[in-house]
């Protein structure tokens, strides 16, 4: 398991290996309130193949 900050794309791009499988993530995380921009993550999984 490996935790990233979802505000650095390159840092979730670069977290992605031959084991990944998924990428989780809070819609809006505690307790900071920040909302993960879902779409730009969901176009880096894309491009990896993960669902």
């Amino acid at each position: 398991m490996k935790f990233v900050d979802l505000d650095d794309l390159e840092a979730v791009k670069a977290a992605i290996d031959d084991d990944t499988r998924a990428i989780f993530c809070r819609s809006i995380s505690n307790p900071g309130g920040y909302v993960t921009d879902i779409p730009a993550v969901a176009k880096v999984a894309d491009a990896a193949g993960i669902p």
